[in-house]
């Protein structure tokens, strides 16, 4: 294919039964005649979905020459990805900046296209001083307007229709911002600061409605903007006088819907929000409070015994923001955080985070053992919380086995709920058995058990583990966020050391030489199709050419369809359509009950590699060789 032929790998097929069992569906490649191969799974139930292989539909590099991080992203209806973060380059890979960049090119703002291919527009937001050190988040509302939160030291950050227009700190302390950018990036329609006299750190944001925005976070000043509190006051803490916070703004209005503290005599922080489609928020994070205020709590007391004496917490808060509905500790007898949340469409919660605990609480688990190191040692946590907080759905480690020297680490720092319920999560491991299911990458990037790699694992709503990857190269791979498309595909980003990344379709396709750069990745749901190569010649031997079939099996609309033909060294190969010649990748219209031909050369040594075919449709896959 593309001068050179491909054969491709064995697939993995399964189906879930209604409780939520995988039962393995055998499958292959159907050899038909001399030179026609289909894809042929075994017997099947054709009222449930088929799973197949997830793949890495795409991955770039986005960055300048300085260090750059990607700390939060999202995806709107249609595909389009954005993403924020920090940039130290002075030449951030840009395609029109459409809001000024200062000369400190702090805090940006990205949105790619569907397919990854191209940068629609990247705007820029800073000060005379540093901003989004420690983090950064975005959401998008129905109209499609972007939401960004982050923090700043700047005292001249853009301000536009704020709700506090100065900060309430000096240019030492960290004031958290809120911002509303345009759907196009041209326009700031919104931007405030949001904060005390001391330091104050939004760690995320969610949107439930046009111009209601919640950020959380944690906060040391006194002097807090509080409305319409659950908690009026600070009540300090044991090191860093902090308490957690959570706020809602009206962007609008340019108002304070209300704004209340949350914690105990200890040190609190709040590093994950949710909204439910009612408008109570779902509160994550981390305290070391014996006297956390807990509500209808499944675990009531304080159990954080270890290194750093930290529980993870989970609380619901009214619609108004001045009532608890439920709040309760999570963890065992060693260190806990919760660092991000998402809830599905009843209202249960997802939690993201970490723990040292050997007893965390465990409930119908993919991971019922807590790996236990000689030194040091975290595992990843996923818990679902029922919708009226009384107790777990299902709670389960996730992480691998430390070194022979007693080391070892996985941490959960995204979740994202899908369309079906099921929770998509992100984090680091520096684990070489790592749980793998369905893996595009199965290995460890690196031959050094210092560095850390990126994983993505998709849950069912029931907890069963539906595939589960690494995705990182011989470097540092870190994964701040994920997002969840209206596919079902996962969008995820971070940072990298790594010159040897996996990419696909890249917008910029090598490292860029900074610190670290910020890097964008797709992990395409199950309508990603595999097909077969069987040449009639002996190994070593070359078609002359090849044709793959896309027929169009409903019979009442169309189908979009994308074909990409890949070689497992990474490069693609050339599909030909109509005459034209297209770079490894090309879509295509396939009308109801249609066919569209595509055809390929097929000279060159034998190889092994994929054709990907993704479709919104229901396509049937044919490979023709002659």
């Amino acid at each position: 294919l593309g001068r050179e032929e491909i054969r491709l790998h064995k697939p993995t097929m399964y189906q879930e039964d209604r409780e939520g069992r995988r039962h393995e569906i055998p499958g292959n490649y159907l050899l038909e005649h001399a030179n026609l191969a289909r894809f042929k799974p075994g017997p099947y139930d054709s009222q449930r979905p088929l799973v197949i292989d997830p793949v890495l539909s795409y991955s770039t590099y986005l960055a300048g020459s300085g260090r750059d991080i990607g700390q939060g992203i999202a995806v709107d209806a249609k595909g389009c990805i954005y993403v924020t973060g920090r940039t130290q380059s002075s030449q951030f890979l840009v395609s029109e900046p459409t809001l000024d960049p200062y000369a400190q090119l702090d805090v940006f703002v990205a949105k790619l296209n569907p397919q990854g291919t191209e940068l629609i527009f990247t705007a820029f937001l800073g000060g005379e001083r540093d901003e989004n050190y420690f983090c950064g988040d975005i959401a998008l509302d129905s109209s499609g307007s972007i939401y960004i939160a982050g923090e700043t030291q700047s005292l001249d950050f853009p301000m536009v229709h704020a709700y506090q227009p100065s900060k309430g700190g000096s240019s030492w302390d960290w004031d958290a911002y809120v911002c509303k950018l345009s759907g196009d990036g041209s326009q700031l329609l919104f931007s405030s600061y949001f904060g005390g006299s001391r330091t104050d750190t939004p760690f995320a944001l969610a949107v439930h409605a046009p111009d209601q925005v919640s950020i959380v976070g944690g906060t040391n000043s006194t002097n807090f903007p509080v409305k319409d509190a659950f908690q009026d006051r600070h009540k300090g803490g044991n090191y860093y006088e902090g308490d957690a916070f959570l706020a809602r703004l009206d962007t609008k209005a340019s108002s304070l819907v209300f704004s209340t503290f949350l914690g105990g005599s200890g040190d609190d922080s709040a590093f994950g929000v949710a909204v439910t489609p009612s408008g109570e928020a779902i509160v994550v994070g981390g305290t070391q409070s014996l006297d956390f205020p807990t509500q209808k709590a499944f675990q009531p007391a304080f159990g954080g015994g270890g290194t750093f004496k930290v529980d993870s917490f989970v609380a619901r808060f009214s619609s108004q923001g001045q009532s608890l509905e439920y709040s309760s500790f999570l963890g065992g007898s060693g260190d806990e955080l919760a660092l991000d949340v998402d809830v599905d469409a009843t209202g249960a919660a997802c939690v993201a985070g970490v723990t040292t605990s050997v007893n965390f609480p465990i409930a119908n688990a993919f991971q019922s053992v807590f790996h236990t190191g000689t030194k040091f040692h975290t595992d990843a946590f996923v818990t679902k919380v029922k919708s009226d907080g009384s107790g777990l759905d299902y709670s389960t480690y996730l992480g691998g086995s430390p070194t022979e020297k007693g080391y070892g680490d996985d941490i959960a720092l995204a979740v994202a709920v899908g369309p079906a319920g099921d929770a998509y999560v992100a984090g680091a491991t520096s684990g070489t058995d790592f749980p793998t299911v369905r893996a595009p990458q199965p290995f460890f990037g690196s031959a050094a058990r210092t560095k850390t790699d990126v994983f993505v694992t998709r849950l069912s709503s029931s907890g069963n583990v539906e595939y589960s990857t690494y995705l990182g190269g011989e470097n540092e791979d870190w994964a701040y966020d994920i997002a969840v498309g209206p596919d079902g595909s996962a969008y995820v980003t971070g940072d990298t050391k790594s010159v040897s990344l996996p990419v696909v379709h890249p917008l910029s396709s090598a490292f860029q030489g900074g610190l670290h750069d910020a890097f964008v990745a797709r992990l395409a749901d199950t309508k990603e199709l595999f097909f077969a190569q069987f040449g009639n010649g002996a190994q070593g031997d070359a078609s002359v050419s090849s044709t793959i079939l896309l027929y169009n099996l409903n019979s009442t609309r169309s189908a979009h369809a994308g074909v990409e033909i890949v070689a497992d060294e990474g490069d693609r190969l050339q599909v030909n359509l109509n005459g034209v010649q297209y770079p490894g990748f090309v879509e295509v219209d396939v009308p109801a009950n249609g066919l569209v031909t595509l055809e390929t050369d097929g000279q060159g040594p034998l190889r092994t590699g994929s054709v990907r075919i993704v479709s919104d449709g229901e396509i049937s896959g044919t490979t023709l060789f002659r």
